[in-house]
């Protein structure tokens, strides 16, 4: 958050405070304990529903994590029609033409993160917006540096239908599917994608 802050300045944080995203400035400081997913996951039981987690308790009983459970945590919009929500092939992002010209069909996330830390915006709005594109792909998606972000992201920050998006339904589904990833010995670690925050609440 501190960088949304750094480089929107106080009229831009003033706004990012009305979107959709707004409450999470209110988080004091975000401490993510991968030990704690680690512990979840040695203690996960193995069956058929991908779409939730079973946990072994320690007093035998089975705590369940579901897209529920996460979105009354996140508070994401977590049912929508995804289809419902596309543009034309043609239309164009005003953010991309001014800030991103050469992009043409999707942005590499390292771009949009350096670009955004770069700060001097024409207006605060469009500050504003290109925060929002980054707090989806830095803190909510948790994704790559070599992640493309579609075209139609920037479009629905800038026409506001991103408050009708399902983030949360995206969310979740990117955190269970990193979730039942093989560990990587070679490297000894997982690759968490999908906010995986939220099992930390």
């Amino acid at each position: 958050m501190k960088e949304i802050k750094a480089s929107v300045g106080d009229e831009g944080i003033e706004l990012f405070k009305n979107t959709i995203f707004g409450p999470y400035l209110n988080i004091p400081k975000c401490n993510f304990q991968g030990q704690i997913t680690k512990c979840l996951l040695l203690l996960e039981l193995q069956q058929d529903n991908t779409n939730v987690l079973h946990i072994r308790h320690a007093n035998m009983s089975v705590l369940q994590f579901s897209i529920k459970d996460f979105s009354i945590i996140t508070g994401l919009k977590c049912k929508s029609n995804v289809k419902d929500l596309t543009y034309s092939e043609f239309t164009s992002s005003q953010l991309l033409q001014m800030y991103f010209p050469d992009a043409t069909i999707n942005l590499i996330k390292s771009r949009l993160v350096q670009r955004f830390l770069m700060g001097n915006y024409e207006t605060t709005q469009d500050a504003v917006q290109i925060a929002i594109i980054y707090f989806v792909h830095t803190f909510i998606l948790c994704q790559l540096g070599e992640t493309s972000i579609p075209i139609d992201e920037f479009l629905m920050v800038e026409d506001g239908r991103y408050q009708l998006y399902p983030w949360g339904q995206i969310t979740f589904t990117k955190l269970m599917k990193s979730l039942k990833q093989d560990f990587n010995l070679d490297k000894q670690m997982y690759r968490l994608s999908g906010m995986p925050y939220a099992l930390n609440v």
